[in-house]
């Protein structure tokens, strides 16, 4: 395609100016836009061999443990997932190496052409799905993993047929997109199941697996769930690992996990299902016993520093599953949490858990504009010993002071603010 003339020279630029695309409000076609894109741009999707992964929680996770597994039998696996904690260019991926700046300008500045020239309003997630599509369509990747952005039915990914669908659980997170029950936020994720094309879910919910379970069946679509047809069995955890037996349809097999927490035995073993599901890959296991103890992700009950953990926990069911593994991991201990969030998610259920469960609180906020501010997160929470604090990096300084060998930090919530923790926390231990 040709470029009409360069845009832009960094990241930086191409970022701000994808994050002031808004695309309008409700649409009365909601892929129509998508397709507008993809068809400037010949179709690149129906070019790429892909998983689909949807799920309220643990798609990322998912992802990884599927990139580690294919890495592992010599595939070339791309992976699109969000959203980023430093840049980017993190949500594309080949083998694990991140799209080069130079190629990622190129193709935004391809597509501002087209949306001139189209006079199409997209968001930034529909052009980071279009660059994603065009990327691997270009480097003839063998497989991509392609992570759903909210929901699954009208989400920008939601615009080809994939080898093997997968739903990793299923909870009360964007409820005024995807609906209000149980029922009408499954039926929204289970949009990404396809006639004849096998789905694998490790969702826990009766009433969830059961509306997955007839979507599949009316489509025709091979149907593997966690717990019916693969199994992973726990038999040891500690605060660095967790070992258990995966068990397949005509596969056993002892793994050990880096990451921790029983939802990852979940994620895990759904990610091994998904993987042995596709055709014309020879997986050994060998593959997917060193694909599970190397697989890690950023922001996912990640150790950064001793007893210094961060985590992405931005609804109810990611703070329970956190608090489960803080409690299976590294049991009494006095937990010290920071949390910030953004103002449209509902924190009340996650305060609470916390509160459950901590020797102290501390609220803070970020500098965005969808961010709650750190005293209304605060007025949420019944604790004792809470606290606003409005500098959080000079509050994490002097806890590390003062810390003991019986204290542990949680800095969890927003992702954004995940991604504002991380590399200053990594900092304290140089």
């Amino acid at each position: 395609m040709n470029n009409l003339g360069q845009r832009f020279t960094t990241v930086a630029e191409c970022e701000a100016y994808l994050f002031r695309l808004r695309g309008g409000e409700k649409r009365r076609e909601p892929l129509a836009v998508m397709h507008t894109l993809l068809a400037a741009f010949y179709n690149p999707q129906q070019r790429v061999p892909f998983i689909h992964v949807a799920g309220t929680n643990g798609k990322g996770s998912t992802v990884n443990f599927m990139r580690e597994l294919l890495q592992q039998a010599h595939v070339r696996v791309g992976a699109f997932t969000s959203p980023h904690l430093q840049r980017m260019n993190e949500r594309m991926t080949i083998n694990g190496i991140e799209i080069a700046d130079e190629r990622l300008i190129t193709y935004v500045n391809e597509l501002i052409d087209v949306i001139e020239q189209q006079n199409i309003t997209p968001n930034f997630f529909e052009c980071m799905t279009l660059i994603a599509w065009r990327y691997f369509a270009d480097e003839q990747v063998d497989v991509a993993l392609i992570e759903v952005g909210i929901g699954g039915r009208i989400d920008s990914t939601n615009v080809a047929t994939p080898l093997v669908s997968v739903i990793t659980s299923i909870g009360f997170d964007h409820v005024d997109l995807l609906g209000h029950t149980l029922d009408d936020i499954t039926r929204e994720k289970a949009g990404v199941i396809k006639a004849g094309v096998p789905v694998v879910t490790a969702v826990t919910q009766k009433e969830a697996r059961d509306v997955i379970h007839d979507v599949a069946n009316a489509l025709s679509a091979p149907y593997y769930a966690f717990d019916e047809h693969f199994t992973f069995t726990c038999t040891h955890a500690d605060a660095t690992k967790q070992q258990g037996v995966f068990e397949g349809i005509s596969l056993r097999i002892l793994l050990t996990l880096t990451m921790l927490g029983e939802h990852q035995q979940r994620n895990a073993a759904a990610a091994i299902q998904a993987v042995l599901l596709l055709p014309n890959i020879a997986v050994t296991a060998a593959h997917i016993e060193a694909a599970m103890t190397q697989a890690m992700w950023a922001g996912r009950f990640e150790q950064v520093l001793p007893r210094v953990f961060i985590d992405g926990a931005h609804n109810e069911q990611g703070t329970a599953a956190l608090i489960q593994t803080l409690q299976q991991t590294l049991p009494q201990k006095r937990y010290h949490f920071f949390y910030a969030a953004m103002h449209d998610k509902d924190h009340a259920q996650s305060i609470a858990q916390m509160d459950a469960v901590a020797t102290t609180m501390t609220f803070t906020t970020i500098p965005l504009p969808r961010a709650a501010t750190a005293e209304a997160l605060a007025a949420e929470s019944t604790h004792a010993q809470k606290r606003i604090t409005t500098d959080w990096q000079q509050a994490i300084t002097q806890y590390m002071r003062t810390r003991t060998a019986e204290d542990v930090l949680i800095v969890t919530g927003s992702l954004y603010f995940i991604s504002e923790a991380r590399p200053f926390i990594q900092t304290l231990g140089e």
